[in-house]
């Protein structure tokens, strides 16, 4: 019996890294006007950002029963334990959808370890544990040791993401329309962090190069400069930012010595929401290989 992973499209894996990694991949819906695409499906981060500059009516959508049903069945008599780890049921509806479709399909297979799990994570987050995840079922680990360590992962990870345009906060309530019209003109920049399964604006900057200076302030509260970091690793989640990733890449090699960047395209699910431009930073302290597990 082995242990398979279902994820959502919010994890921000490409197409060949799910078929390598060997995960369940559901798409999120998307809809530009009177179309309908689906997340690293049919759409990319090209396609949406030209919608989006052409003010189209850019909605997401959760994922549907059938999606749910077709991937959760599939393995109801293969005898592998199941686990969809959700992209954060704070943010989106997918989480509570999953459970009732698994609770079903549970009554009718009770001989079947299928588990919903809601991460709490969004952007790098998801990835990162997905990845520390394989690990640990690689060395063995149960899912209730799988489980045990995304609740510590999710608590000790650094996680901050900045957005170019706060119109795409306003579009989604976070953020009220006076204050963005005065924020805007005045170039200041929401820090926005990864708390409790929901992005939460901590701070402000004076335009999104800044930002890269704070989340290195926040980082050098967990490094030393005296230590060798050139094993550490930032996770870099981001909409056509390219400048952004130079920029953050710089920063931090300069400062820490860094070397190890995973850089990845941001959903087009989380890119309707944060707009072009937009980039996450991830700083995990937390080491897979030297997790203790169960015995």
């Amino acid at each position: 019996m082995s242990i398979r992973f279902i994820v959502d499209s919010v994890s921000d894996f490409n197409a060949s890294q799910v078929a390598r990694l060997k995960l369940d991949m559901i798409p999120i819906g998307i809809s530009i006007d009177e179309n309908s695409y689906l997340d690293g499906v049919d759409i990319d981060l090209e396609h949406l950002s030209n919608a989006m500059k052409e003010e189209r009516d850019v909605k997401t959508f959760q994922c549907t029963y059938k999606q749910f049903y077709d991937v959760f069945i599939k393995y109801a008599q293969t005898g592998d334990e199941v686990v969809y780890f959700s992209f954060s049921g704070g943010i989106s509806g997918n989480y509570q959808s999953a459970t009732l479709v698994a609770r079903e399909i549970l009554e009718e297979y009770p001989e079947y370890k299928l588990h919903v799990v809601d991460t709490k994570l969004a952007l790098d987050g998801i990835q990162c544990f997905i990845l520390d995840a394989i690990k640990l079922r690689d060395r063995g680990a149960t899912v209730e040791d799988i489980v045990k360590y995304l609740e510590y992962f999710r608590e000790e990870i650094l996680l901050f993401a900045s957005v170019e345009d706060l119109y795409y906060l306003i579009k989604g309530g976070r953020l009220s329309n006076a204050k963005a019209v005065m924020a805007n003109m005045l170039n200041v920049k929401p820090v926005l962090r990864l708390i409790d399964g929901d992005l939460v604006s901590v701070g402000k900057v004076r335009g999104i190069k800044k930002f890269y200076k704070f989340f290195a302030q926040e980082l050098k509260k967990e490094l030393s400069k005296k230590d060798d970091n050139s094993d550490k690793t930032i996770y870099i989640c981001h909409f056509m930012n390219y400048d952004g990733i130079a920029t953050s890449k710089s920063v931090l090699e300069k400062q820490f010595g860094i070397k190890n960047f995973v850089v990845s395209d941001m959903s087009t699910t989380i890119g309707v929401h944060l707009g072009p431009s937009a980039i996450s930073l991830l700083y995990s302290p937390v080491d897979p290989d030297s997790w203790e597990l169960s015995k």
